[in-house]
């Protein structure tokens, strides 16, 4: 019953991932809103399979501790920001209006789903934790920061290091380890 229940949000997560690709592709600045919980439906279901602890089924079985897992990925995702956006400077997101700028840290906890699951889905097949960060910080740079490249949501602006790879600064690329690996913690925290 669970399987096809989650198969449907798979379904949907196909449906929202494709309606972000067109918002891409035409320019808008949303995309990325849409992006996020499509993935986060694809990636939790292929976590599924081996995982019993999926953000989705944790909706699915008990919304109280899944409405205490969203806070919580909540509060990493404002830290996140406040750190690295207000008090470092290192990004802005110059095409976003205050709404959109709100609306993206109540999206945040959905992206830092579909990176656990994907992370979780990856490590299931690979079984090396280190190999499986690594992976998981390659798919989550050519999913969310090759596109950022033509669209540019957001702009970095790293100070000293210069250092580049695809033209995105090494800095950013570090940073995805701790998008992979804190959500997961958090998992574990929440969910004594």
């Amino acid at each position: 019953m669970k399987n096809k229940i989650l198969f449907k949000f798979f379904l949907v997560g196909l449906i929202i991932t494709a309606i972000s690709v067109l918002l891409f592709f035409q320019k808008s600045s949303i995309w990325y809103f849409f992006g996020g919980l499509g993935l986060w439906f694809i990636f939790d279901y292929l976590a599924s399979f081996n995982a019993k602890k999926t953000a989705l089924q944790i909706f699915l079985k008990d919304r109280k501790k899944f409405l205490k897992l969203y806070f919580a990925m909540l509060l990493f995702g404002a830290a996140v920001e406040l750190m690295g956006r207000f008090i470092l400077g290192l990004w802005e997101y110059p095409l976003y209006n205050k709404f959109h700028e709100i609306a993206s840290i109540f999206f945040y906890p959905f992206l830092l789903f579909q990176l656990r699951e994907m992370y979780t889905s990856i490590k299931s097949q690979i079984r090396s934790t280190a190999t499986s960060v690594i992976v998981s910080v390659i798919l989550g740079v050519i999913i969310w920061e090759i596109p950022n490249l033509f669209s540019n949501n957001w702009i970095y602006y790293i100070p000293i290091i210069k250092l580049e790879i695809l033209e995105i600064n090494i800095v950013v690329i570090i940073g995805w380890t701790l998008l992979i690996l804190i959500p997961d913690y958090i998992y574990k925290i929440v969910l004594k």
